[in-house]
Order: structure tokens, then C-alpha cells, then sequence
């Protein structure tokens, strides 16, 4: 999981959590 955190122009953080796939963790 990636957490990445921006602070817009008006001073809003904006928190993204970025979930891969699970068929991209269950590797054969």
C-alpha cells in the first residue's frame, strides 16, 4: 500500500492511498 500526502494551492492536504490489484500480489 502507498500513502502519499500533497498539499494543494489552497492549502488542502490531500491524502492518496493507492491500493495494487490483488492479482498483481498472487504471482504464480
Amino acid at each position: 500500500m502507498k500513502v502519499t500526502m500533497d498539499v494543494g494551492p489552497d492549502g488542502v492536504a490531500l491524502i492518496t492511498i493507492s491500493n495494487p490489484p490483488v492479482n498483481a500480489l498472487a504471482n504464480p
